[in-house]
């Protein structure tokens, strides 16, 4: 309960500072700073859509990691984040200044591999996981030409190789639409800037679609606590009656704990209909959030769901209990955007809480 009471404490000075969103529409150093790599093994590319091309396409030709060294080592706002561009996902993100071991020499807490884990990737359900990682929904897959989350996405690091503060992806199958989603990390915070665009390559008229948007889809057990189950998937809202009356009153929040036999895997959380404040996944030290940067964008969020995953690591070091490894937790955002008319650009910006909960 205390861990949990943390997350919210943290939460209300990232929260309260915004203003309240508008009604919502009708629903319809010593390290590189880039390092980039090929995997060895690149999956077997989706079938091929033969519908005819509407506006330019962009993309890439195969599979890289970029690697990202930011801020000063040892201080707040110091990471290094591994990114792919296959579906443009973030792989891993450690924290530098946090390190796994007490007592460690002032060169060792220098070291990644002693950095602290935030976000990692893991197999699950034979499928390999990653986290900001942005999908479409039912109103959506008319304008893909492949999922876009497995889709090689153009990747390049802002503002540039040499000293980067984040990165940028785009992607246009074809299908009309361009999507660019942009990462940047907040010098000497623990802030990330999350920015989602849409724009209308070839598309005539205006609707409304559709996606869900997974901020954090692994965050490691930290601390081996018996006694508080973690990672924990949460998520905050204000009811329509609060935010019509703009009320002051904090949000309230529900966090879902792992379960390790799945009885339940995936469902909304107890929160009030209305404003979605914020959800992400946290474990006993550590939290990764998001929420809406602007009246806007948070708009866009529609509602948020939990969901549990399988750890086949785990069930293979573990076989007497393969059936029990849903260790690990993700929130999903479902947001609405509007695409903009043909030439036009519309862009949705969010805020991520990304370090320690006290």
């Amino acid at each position: 309960m205390i861990a949990l009471a943390l997350t919210v404490l943290v939460l209300l000075a990232f929260q309260l500072l915004m203003p309240k969103p508008p009604p919502r529409p009708a629903t319809v150093n010593t390290q590189p700073a880039v390092a980039q790599t090929q995997p060895a093994n690149t999956p077997t590319p989706a079938p091929v859509d033969d519908r005819p091309k509407l506006g330019e396409v962009i993309g890439e030709s195969s599979e890289r990691t970029l690697e990202l060294t930011i801020g000063t080592i040892g201080e707040p706002g110091s990471y290094r984040a591994r990114f792919t561009n296959r579906g443009a996902q973030l792989l891993e993100l450690k924290l530098a200044n946090f390190v796994d071991q007490v007592g460690l020499r002032d060169e060792d807490r220098l070291a990644p591999e002693h950095w602290t884990t935030l976000l990692a990737s893991a197999d699950s359900a034979g499928v390999k996981t990653g986290s900001m990682v942005w999908r479409s929904d039912a109103s959506s897959t008319d304008l893909e030409r492949g999922p876009i989350d497995s889709a090689l996405w153009r990747m390049r690091p802002i503002p540039n190789e040499t000293n980067p503060t984040g990165v940028e992806f785009d992607l246009a199958q074809g299908s009309g639409v361009r999507l660019i989603k942009r990462l940047r990390f907040e010098p000497g915070t623990y802030r990330i800037q999350l920015e989602l665009e849409l724009e209308n390559l070839a598309l005539e008229g205006t609707r409304r679609i559709g996606y869900l948007f997974t901020p954090a889809e692994v965050v490691p057990l930290e601390s081996g606590d018996r006694f508080y189950v973690e990672p924990q998937a949460i998520a905050a809202a204000r009811s329509r009656e609060d935010s019509a009356a703009k009320k002051d009153k904090p949000p309230t929040a529900k966090s879902v704990p792992r379960d390790d036999r799945g009885k339940e895997v995936t469902g909304r959380f107890e929160i009030p209909e209305g404003d979605v404040s914020f959800a992400g996944v946290h474990n006993k030290y550590f939290a990764y959030l998001m929420r809406g940067a602007d009246p806007y964008s948070q708009a866009s969020i529609v509602t948020t769901r939990w969901r549990r995953l399988r750890d086949d690591g785990y069930a293979k070091t573990h076989p007497d209990k393969a059936a029990d490894n849903w260790r690990f937790m993700a929130s999903d955002l479902v947001l609405e955007f509007d695409v903009p008319p043909r030439g036009e650009t519309r862009k949705y910006a969010y805020a991520i809480y990304s370090g320690p909960k006290d």
